[in-house]
């Protein structure tokens, strides 16, 4: 908040892979602009790790796939979505 009490809005949200049995932390390759502080959707399945994320303004954005077992930090754009209030936890659980 600024000083008048009014909300400010920072888009240095970043999204990491944290692997805590061997210390490691991996910044992944994931969109610019993202304000990431509501719940956001994402599962693992067979071994990828499936996350929604949408740019701040854009009023679209993506799917976006990492493979758990890997230190890249490039993942794959998945299917297009449309940011205006899209309930993605369905879409991921049932792939």
């Amino acid at each position: 908040m600024n000083p008048s009490g009014e909300p400010t809005y920072s888009h240095w949200w970043r999204v990491a892979r944290m692997d805590l049995n061997n210390n490691t932390v991996v910044d992944l390759d994931v969109p610019d602009d993202l304000w990431l502080t509501q719940y956001q959707a994402s599962a693992i399945r067979k071994g990828k790790f499936y996350i929604a994320l949408s740019p701040e303004g854009t009023g679209k954005g993506n799917i976006h796939i990492f493979d758990i077992n890997s230190a890249d930090r490039k993942g794959t754009v998945g299917a297009v979505i449309k940011a205006t209030s899209v309930f993605t936890e369905t879409a991921i659980h049932h792939t």
